[in-house]
């Protein structure tokens, strides 16, 4: 089989290892097609990574793919069925290889006529999903999503199949807030509306006159959202996020940057800050179900398909902002 190993800083190669054969409750899963996780793996792909070449398959762990074989003792799932799959985390070896083998109960079958490349990226439906499920409530409350990359498009998808009563997105680019509202916000506001917060909260806990800028600033506060997820990974629009919501915020996005706490502000909303980190067994299925049912559609986040063998330019594509998420597939 072939597999993608990257072997330094920007650098890659397709080599080709011996076929895997599935153990004890172990189904063998031919990858039909991968994602890239856009943060993760183009951190990895830059360097330093610390040690290279690296695990050939590394770091890919969005995928979709078919049963070719089982192991002694599978009872649940047949060859030809359809699965999605996680990382190492998922109990294997890593994505970006023609062949893997899994346990059975860390695969999740799913039946819809959902593509390969569409179904990739359950496992990023299923982070966002806990992180979304840390909310006190969803249904019949109005939210915001703040940051507009594949998780915050994500996002939007979910809120509305979990019965969010209204939606806002919130981002500095306009071809993603378009698209935010064709996976389901109801309102969408360029970011920029909001810059001027920050700056005026730290200008009046020092006691400086704000004049305008303090009245901008209570006209915002009228639209604050109750519940707020940040799916920005951003420090200064984590802060923002901090402010904007009403009751509740529920943080998505990472960050090791410093943000600025205005304590002002959440001791008078009495607000509850949650997060979230990685997604359990459960999380996976409960997505999948949802894209089974239609409920959910990763098909429009898919900006376009590409062969392993395009691996650099897929990620230079990503590092671009040219494609929200990409499919990989082998040629």
């Amino acid at each position: 089989m072939r597999a993608l190993q990257i072997t330094g800083p920007n650098t890659y190669e397709i080599v080709e290892m011996s076929d895997p054969v599935p153990g004890s409750g172990e189904v063998l899963i031919r990858v039909r097609a991968c994602t890239i996780c856009n943060q993760h793996e183009s951190k990895m792909f830059a360097g330093p990574h610390g040690k290279y070449p690296c695990i050939p398959g590394w770091p890919g762990h969005e995928g979709a793919g078919e049963v070719i074989a089982l192991g002694p003792g599978v009872s649940r799932l047949v060859v030809g069925d359809r699965v999605v799959m996680r990382g190492p985390s998922g109990g294997g070896a890593p994505l970006h290889r023609e062949l893997v083998t899994r346990p059975e109960g860390s695969v999740v079958k799913y039946e819809s006529d959902v593509s390969f490349e569409e179904a990739a990226p359950m496992e990023l439906y299923g982070c966002v999903y806990r992180a979304v499920n840390k909310a006190s409530s969803v249904r019949d409350r109005r939210a915001a999503v703040v940051g507009l990359g594949p998780a915050g498009l994500v996002c939007c998808q979910l809120l509305v199949a979990l019965g969010a009563a209204e939606i806002t997105a919130v981002d500095f680019v306009e071809d993603r807030l378009a698209l935010a509202a064709h996976c389901g916000a109801t309102n969408t506001i360029n970011a920029s509306r909001f810059e001027a917060i920050p700056e005026i909260l730290e200008m009046n806990a020092r006691g400086a006159e704000t004049g305008s800028l303090s009245e901008l600033y209570k006209k915002e506060l009228k639209a604050l959202a109750p519940l707020v997820v940040d799916c920005s990974g951003s420090a200064r629009s984590l802060q923002t996020s901090f402010v904007l919501a009403a009751e509740e915020l529920v943080v998505f996005g990472y960050t090791v940057d410093p943000v600025t706490a205005y304590t002002p502000v959440w001791f008078e909303r009495e607000l509850t800050i949650r997060n979230s980190k990685v997604l359990s067994h459960d999380d996976f299925r409960a997505v999948t179900t949802l894209m089974d049912e239609g409920r959910i559609h990763p098909g429009r986040l898919i900006s376009t398909k590409m062969p392993f063998s395009a691996y650099g330019e897929a990620i230079a594509a990503i590092r671009a902002h040219q494609a929200i998420k990409i499919a990989l597939t082998w040629d």
